[in-house]
């Protein structure tokens, strides 16, 4: 073997090292992100949750001021 292989061959097998840590990082990001998009999507239903039992507890309380 040449020098010159030697030097192509360490060379590809860092470009190669680089691209496989460049698509597992890009892997963990995508599972990292809709992990936070599914935490983000049920505090805005519970949120959404809450308003909607204060809301009916408002007009529960209004109609029985209307009936009384």
């Amino acid at each position: 073997m040449k020098l010159i292989d030697i030097i192509f061959l360490f060379l590809g097998g860092i470009a190669l090292g680089m691209a496989s840590g460049f698509i597992l990082e890009k892997i963990y990001w995508d599972i990292h992100f809709k992990k936070q998009e599914k935490i983000r999507r049920k505090e805005i239903e519970r949120k959404h949750l809450i308003i909607d039992i204060a809301n009916e507890v408002e007009r529960r309380i209004v109609n029985d001021k209307k009936e009384s």
